[in-house]
């Protein structure tokens, strides 16, 4: 087994703190998605993570003129860099 230089163990180091952060800030999204999942879910009826199939009364569901029209747009909060 090789031994690691100092400066191989402060790239290692540093590597390890960016990682963390990068992870920290996934997690931070995630929760924020599954948020606004459960805001969607319990103020406007929309599962997010329910597909409907294509031959199901759902996806061909009629709208009718006094019905509400929903739409969603996802705003990334973070640089697409970090992730």
């Amino acid at each position: 087994m090789s031994r690691v230089t100092s400066e191989e163990a402060s790239e290692l180091l540093s590597e390890n703190k960016a990682l963390r952060r990068r992870l920290e800030e996934a997690l931070l999204r995630l929760e924020g998605y599954e948020i606004m999942g459960d805001i969607l879910q319990e103020e406007y009826g929309i599962d997010l993570l329910k597909n409907p199939q294509p031959d199901s009364p759902a996806s061909q569901r009629k709208t009718h003129s006094n019905e509400p029209i929903v739409s969603v747009r996802v705003v990334r909060l973070y640089p697409s860099g970090l992730l």
